[in-house]
């Protein structure tokens, strides 16, 4: 393999091994250390805030409620502050800690340089699927992320499925192997395979495992009876695709139309569709029939009430 070699700047060639390995005079005032950030600290910070990228509430929540009900997990990313005292990374985090009201560890960098504002977070960032592959080794990390997040979206309308974290990910795969593994197994990622349809059958796969895979089976390949619930899906995804459904209401539906199958009945308008998550969440022990991500914890409740009002006033994070 050959490449272009890479030229210093003009007038580089006087910079030596010995400048090369000084610390930067600009970095000589920084210091780490870590620290117990409270809410009210993290309050002082968040007012020294005059501008920053666009604030996400769902991130916030996702933040908070780790907090809330103890997945948060320290780690050395840091929050820094500037020389003028000015919070230039860590918004999100402060403003989980505020939202919370619990105080969290965390390597604190102060007194860093005002440039290095312009210069934080520009690489791309580690998803949970990659940590996933990586210390946990799935090799469908991508696919069981996404199905998780699916069954979120289904059974937890409050929230963000997309902020899941690596935490919440291994305990919906834990709380819903059995089915997520089937539809790795059966599914590729094609229209019928797509997150809404494949989360929902792996939900509804424990109830009854050998009629829901036929109903997939059908529902992949086509059948004789084109009433039956599978056909009446696989027709609505594939020639009724231009017209849009919300991904939690085609998730619905597909528990009806799976629901309809098992029973024998035949369907053909779909109607109250989540009386069918219902009739599939009898197959778990209670804790297990909804993927409860904050809504079982009153703090964590109260964290989703506050966070609007708490972006809506704070304003300067959108300038």
């Amino acid at each position: 393999m050959t490449g272009k070699s890479i030229t210093s700047p003009k007038g580089d060639d006087a910079m030596t091994k010995k400048s090369v390995s000084e610390v930067p005079a600009e970095w000589q005032t920084m210091k780490a250390q870590p620290m117990l950030v409270t809410p009210e600290k993290a309050t002082e910070w968040l007012k020294t805030v005059h501008t920053n990228r666009r604030l996400s509430e769902p991130r916030i929540m996702s933040m908070a409620t780790d907090m809330v009900r103890g997945y948060w997990r320290a780690n050395p990313q840091p929050l820094i502050v500037n020389c003028d005292g000015t919070l230039i990374d860590g918004y999100h985090r402060a403003s989980a800690c505020v939202l919370a009201d619990r105080p969290f560890w965390a390597m604190v960098v102060v007194g860093a340089p005002r440039k290095v504002a312009e210069v934080i977070d520009l690489g791309r960032a580690r998803r949970p699927s990659d940590a996933l592959r990586m210390f946990h080794g799935m090799d469908n990390a991508e696919r069981i992320t996404a199905l998780v997040r699916g069954i979120h979206k289904i059974t937890y309308t409050v929230g963000n499925s997309a902020t899941l974290g690596v935490d919440q990910i291994l305990d919906g795969y834990k709380r819903y192997q059995d089915g997520i593994d089937w539809v790795v197994a059966k599914f590729t990622k094609n229209r019928i395979g797509a997150v809404p349809v494949a989360a929902a059958l792996a939900f509804a796969y424990p109830t009854a495992p050998e009629r829901i895979d036929e109903f997939a089976s059908e529902l992949k390949d086509g059948g004789p009876d084109i009433s039956t619930g599978a056909q009446m899906l696989r027709r609505m995804v594939y020639e009724d695709g231009k017209h849009r459904v919300d991904t939690r209401n085609l998730s619905l539906r597909t528990l009806r139309y799976a629901q309809a199958y098992i029973a024998g009945e035949e369907i053909k308008l779909v109607r109250n569709p989540e009386t069918a998550l219902e009739y599939f969440k009898a197959a778990y022990p209670p804790e297990q029939q909804a993927f409860y991500y904050g809504r079982t914890d009153q703090g964590a409740s109260l964290v989703y009430d506050r966070v609007r009002p708490f972006v809506k006033a704070s304003g300067r994070p959108r300038a």
